[in-house]
């Protein structure tokens, strides 16, 4: 959530990581190699593309609610053995609705660094996600 508007958005620099992230662990790119120089620099170069924040697109209507139930608070606190005669506890917690677009602008004066950026961050949307809990299912995107 964006600290003073309130709105939810995804920073240039976690998407600038999992871009990165998706071009080692998916393309086999090493931080040493040309093209993932020209995308994201290093200490002797700066990179040629710029990644900038995802904001949504729609201006309302952007907001769900999602629900956790952890069935053994007891155990997971450290008080009691886990047991089926625990009862659940229900706890709410703010998403964002499913098919919500986000804007995710990058920008490059380099053609070939621009299109492997562009894969690399598509990519990444798709097979890692972005945000929290992406390991259930959220913050995992369909590229359009």
């Amino acid at each position: 959530m964006h600290f003073i508007y309130g709105f939810p958005y995804f920073t240039a620099s976690s998407l600038k990581g999992i871009a990165s992230d998706y071009a080692i662990f998916f393309e086999d790119k090493k931080e040493e190699s040309k093209e993932y120089i020209a995308v994201f620099g290093n200490q002797q170069q700066e990179g040629k593309v710029i990644f900038f924040d995802a904001l949504p697109e729609n201006e309302s209507d952007i907001f769900d609610v999602g629900v956790m139930t952890p069935h053994h608070q007891k155990y997971y606190s450290g008080e009691a053995w886990p047991g089926d005669y625990f009862s659940p506890t229900p706890i709410p917690f703010l998403t964002i609705k499913k098919g919500v677009k986000f804007v995710i602008p990058i920008v490059s004066r380099d053609n070939d660094a621009f299109k492997n950026a562009k894969r690399w961050l598509e990519g990444a949307l798709k097979k890692i996600g972005a945000g929290a809990k992406t390991s259930v299912g959220y913050g995992v995107f369909k590229v359009e």
